[in-house]
């Protein structure tokens, strides 16, 4: 097996920032500034809340479901009563 050092591996992009045309030269102090990435403004604990207030709608709209075909059937019965008593 080959042996392969560490000097001889490159990372993936690395002749974007290597070569002499690089794209950084081209960038402005005003351009600069537009950068932004890598982090978000929602705090831990504000996902935690969301996650948690998704989760009770979820829960709240089963529990409509539920209600609403309990509702359907219980009217499908009495209308049979109903039918079969008229017969």
């Amino acid at each position: 097996m080959p042996e392969v050092q560490t000097s001889e591996l490159n990372p993936t992009g690395l002749a974007l920032f290597t070569d002499a045309e690089t794209f950084l030269t081209d960038l402005s102090e005003e351009h600069e500034s537009m950068i932004s990435g890598g982090g978000t403004s929602i705090s831990r604990s504000d996902l935690v809340r969301r996650r948690r207030q998704r989760r009770r709608r979820r829960v709240r709209l089963r529990r409509i479901r539920i209600r609403i075909r309990i509702r359907v059937r219980r009217r499908r019965i009495r209308r049979r009563r109903r039918n079969r008593s008229t017969t």
